[in-house]
């Protein structure tokens, strides 16, 4: 069952008896409501939060470490920000607890780390 308020219960009551496909198919009208609900939230992405600042800011750091790499004259600059987006996207592949991204940037992360020390070391 969703939750919500009174006010937004009685507009997504009007939304759904103008017709909706969860009630078209057989749906009481408080399960449609509730399965309306649930559809629009699904839409919204949350924004301004740590995870969005943390991916879009990971997003523009790899991107400016693949513009670098175009030169090829800037190697240690693009393997420090490519590390750098690298691990701001393992940061929020663990905040979403999402497999894929820990182990593909934990593994990006780790050989590029690795590049970036034997860059220091040169």
């Amino acid at each position: 069952m969703v939750f919500t308020s009174g006010h937004n219960y009685k507009m997504m009551e009007r939304k759904i008896t103008k017709g909706n496909v969860f009630k078209d198919i057989g749906f009481t009208d408080e399960e449609a409501i509730a399965l309306a609900m649930r559809v629009d939230l699904d839409k919204k992405h949350n924004t301004h939060t740590l995870d969005w600042y943390i991916k879009w800011l990971a997003s523009f750091i790899l991107i400016l470490g693949m513009i670098l790499r175009t030169t090829q004259e800037h190697m240690f600059i693009d393997i420090t920000l490519s590390m750098l987006g690298a691990t701001g996207w393992l940061i929020v592949g663990i905040m979403w607890k999402d497999r894929a991204l820990i182990m593909l940037n934990g593994i990006a992360a780790t050989i590029l780390f690795y590049g970036f020390v034997v860059g220091l070391i040169q």
